[in-house]
């Protein structure tokens, strides 16, 4: 997106999948895309001019739990899940934060 004009570009990705995506963080030329059903964050690569990605990998495991939106601090990805079906009025079920190394 062309911060200046509002105009947005389409990036073609090979490979991987988009569907349910909730969040999305660019870093540099990666892109991560956090989907909240399947319960993963599909990585991608993207070209220097980011009209087109390539899946590299998926980060999963038994901590996501209606993964939204994620974080980057140093070699780490924070996600944080949303529990939606959580009982809100208990701390200890609300949303949480878990940390993936990269």
């Amino acid at each position: 997106m062309d911060t200046a004009t509002g105009a947005a570009t389409r990036t073609e990705l090979d490979g991987g999948a988009v569907s349910y995506g909730d969040g999305l963080l660019v870093h540099g030329r990666t892109l991560y895309v956090v989907r909240n059903q399947p319960q993963v964050v599909d990585v991608f690569t993207l070209s220097g001019d980011v009209r087109r990605g390539r899946f590299v990998k998926q980060l999963t495991g038994p901590r996501f739990h209606q993964p939204t939106t994620a974080a980057l601090h140093g070699d780490r990805l924070y996600v944080v899940n949303a529990a939606f079906d959580a009982d809100w009025s208990d701390p200890a079920t609300a949303s949480t934060v878990v940390s993936c190394p990269l």
